[in-house]
């Protein structure tokens, strides 16, 4: 049962992942993605990774994810101009070698036992703050310059539509 549902959460991903490639507007690709981070999620909680999983739906699909739609709907992209050809044949190719590879190594998959005593949360701490306190701030500095960039686009966006004037030459 427990690798029938990774093989059924595998396959959501995949599904999504080729709707984010094939899908005509921006805002169907986005939601594709927020699809195929909860099929993720599943994966991550049907492997014993809850907190993985919880982190994962609250920062990408929480946060990253509504930031793409709200810059999506604020900028009002012109969907044709985004379009350009997509091949069709990338994507059968694409699901056909991992078809390929997902049939020969069937149960061939062992799952390391990392820390089977401790808890997750112990680990992520010891992980992020011990091990890689270095990188951890300096993502956490890029989303907060993201977020000031989005609060700026959107300033200046009000500012325009409101007055008819630029706010910045």
């Amino acid at each position: 049962m427990y690798l029938f549902f990774c093989y059924l959460l595998s396959v959501g991903i995949m599904l999504s992942a080729v709707m984010v490639i094939c899908s005509k507007s921006s805002v169907y690709a986005v939601l594709s993605l927020v699809s195929a981070f909860l099929n993720v999620a599943g994966l991550f909680v049907v492997l014993g990774a809850e907190l993985l999983a919880f982190l994962l739906l609250l920062v990408y699909v929480g946060a990253i994810m509504v930031l793409f739609l709200f810059v999506l709907m604020i900028l009002m992209l012109n969907e044709e101009e985004l379009q350009g050809e997509k091949s069709k044949l990338v994507v059968f190719v694409f699901l056909f070698f991992f078809l390929f590879l997902f049939c020969f190594n069937i149960g061939q998959v062992t799952f390391p036992n990392w820390g089977a005593n401790e808890r997750g949360i112990v680990l992520l701490g010891r992980g992020l703050y011990i091990e890689y306190g270095e990188g951890f701030i300096a993502g956490s500095l890029i989303l907060l310059l993201a977020m000031i960039g989005v609060v700026e686009l959107v300033g200046d966006l009000i500012w325009e539509s409101n007055s008819g004037v630029k706010r910045r030459g």
